[in-house]
């Protein structure tokens, strides 16, 4: 959470200060995204139990994790 806050603070600070410059700053802070690195990060904390989708889906409101071609949809 501390490192979402840093680029969270960092965008603000830099949006409020390029914007008389007309020059737009945003960050794009997804949750959990499917990916190779989450899965590992299960595989390590569940001995390969459960897939990452299958731990971290009750933790969003949505049910499920996100993907990273939504993530890349959002950017575009």
């Amino acid at each position: 959470m501390a490192t979402k806050y840093g680029a969270v603070g960092l965008t603000k600070n830099a949006a409020l200060e390029y914007a008389k410059s007309g020059i737009r700053v945003n960050a794009v802070c997804p949750g959990g995204i499917d990916t190779r690195m989450l899965d590992s990060l299960a595989d390590q904390s569940t001995q390969g139990t459960q897939t990452s989708a299958q731990m971290m889906a009750p933790l969003h409101p949505m049910g499920r994790i996100g993907t990273p071609q939504e993530v890349a949809e959002l950017i575009v």
